[in-house]
């Protein structure tokens, strides 16, 4: 007896021959499920971009200490970073003139001095603290120095976002200009006389 293929295919695999592809059932089901994924993927994105806009603060400020240490050891110069606490943003002081007929022209008073690098704190992001050699500074402008021996202020910035509670605080070691990072307020205490009996 000779069956034809369709006939032979639902003898070999029975009644599963017959039901081919998936019900509406299964595919709302599985709809449901990948909804579901995708939501606690955005909820959980959405709960890291702060971090991220603040940690990208942080590097941004602390290639420009960087850079200013830098351009001060290499054109043996001293330059200084400028923080305008209350406008919420930072530059870089040079020791040439802003309008110098030759290039590399020395500026003779501060108000000739070239300024650069303008950068301006991300909204939400705000400049809380700087603290110089031990001194705290909340409003105002703060300048701190970069000298050509490689030597710095010993100085960090605090920086708040405060939608989200979050802190890190940027500091800078005097000797070696090495920067630290430091979740949180963190302040490094003095030390005094008897630490080094």
């Amino acid at each position: 007896m000779i069956l034809d293929p369709v006939m032979r295919h639902e003898r070999i695999f029975g009644a599963r021959a017959q039901r081919a592809g998936f019900s509406l059932v299964e595919l709302l089901v599985v709809l449901m499920i990948l909804g579901l994924m995708a939501g606690v993927m955005v909820i959980g994105a959405s709960a890291m971009l702060p971090g991220s806009y603040l940690s990208q603060t942080v590097h941004t400020l602390a290639a420009e200490v960087y850079g200013a240490r830098s351009a001060a050891i290499s054109q043996n110069h001293t330059y200084h970073i400028e923080y305008d606490i209350d406008a919420n943003r930072y530059h870089l002081v040079t020791p040439f003139r802003k309008e110098a007929r030759e290039a590399g022209e020395l500026a003779r008073t501060e108000e000739e001095r070239l300024v650069t690098n303008l950068q301006e704190i991300p909204r939400g992001i705000e400049i809380s603290r700087i603290t110089i050699d031990g001194e705290d500074y909340e409003d105002g402008k703060v300048r701190v120095r970069f000298a050509p021996n490689g030597t710095v202020s010993s100085h960090s910035v605090l920086l708040t976002q405060g939608e989200y509670e979050n802190q890190f605080t940027l500091e800078v070691l005097p000797l070696t200009g090495l920067i630290r990072f430091h979740d949180g307020d963190f302040v490094r205490e003095l030390p005094e006389e008897g630490d080094f009996e």
